[in-house]
């Protein structure tokens, strides 16, 4: 299902903080269409802004402050590794294949097609280019999400917001859920400060559709 959009996470770093010209890099990992990489751009003017998307042929330079990086991020290094499209609805693709559920009805009706991508963790691909922090992660990777947060250890203690979807049920294969991401988190300073539902059934901590929600994370150390 489609993620909250930037605009969230934005309107939620400036409820904590006072500038977003404070931003100097965001990971935005899952970038899809890239309309949340623009986004971001034109409100973190002075943020070096590293996209993600392994859908994409070849990476991208979006302007002086966009790169845009044909690979998944995992807690992996790994070449031509399978990656899941999902043909009509390219936004759910994943490194994960997807589960067949009546309740995700594109699971049952979209024809998955697999292709070979590369797989780095945030952690190596960091050291590699020199990025010695990041602020704010933007992630819809449907599934693999803890997996991309064990693979950037190394950074998250200087994160201060992280917003993802999170599974509430697993509708991928080795599905990564909500309450493993927060208790995950919870061991370097992070707490939910918006979880928020795609419409439908009510559950515990706000949570509304069954099976996945869009939160964001505050590194309480910058609070």
């Amino acid at each position: 299902m489609p993620a909250a959009n930037a605009h969230i996470l934005i309107e939620h770093y400036k409820k904590f903080f006072s500038d977003t010209n404070d931003v100097k890099t965001i990971f935005e990992i899952g970038a899809n269409n890239l309309e949340d990489t623009k986004i971001f751009n034109k409100y973190f003017q002075n943020a070096k802004i590293y996209a993600f998307e392994p859908r994409f042929k070849k990476p991208m330079i979006i302007g002086e402050n966009v790169k845009v990086y044909n690979m998944a991020l995992s807690d992996k290094i790994e070449s031509n590794s399978p990656f899941f499209v999902i043909e009509g609805w390219e936004g759910a693709s994943s490194l994960l294949m997807p589960k067949k559920e009546k309740g995700v009805p594109w699971t049952l009706e979209k024809k998955v097609k697999k292709i070979e991508v590369d797989v780095t963790t945030a952690n190596s691909f960091g050291k590699q280019n020199n990025i010695d922090s990041i602020d704010l992660v933007w992630m819809d990777v449907q599934g693999n999400e803890l997996r991309v947060l064990k693979g950037m250890t190394d950074y998250l203690p200087n994160i201060k917001m992280i917003q993802t979807e999170a599974g509430v049920r697993e509708y991928y294969e080795n599905h990564t859920l909500f309450h493993e991401i927060k208790d995950f988190l919870s061991d370097y300073g992070f707490t939910v400060v918006y979880n928020t539902l795609e419409g439908g059934r009510n559950f515990d901590e706000g949570i509304t559709w069954e099976f996945e929600t869009d939160v964001i994370f505050l590194n309480e150390n910058f609070k």
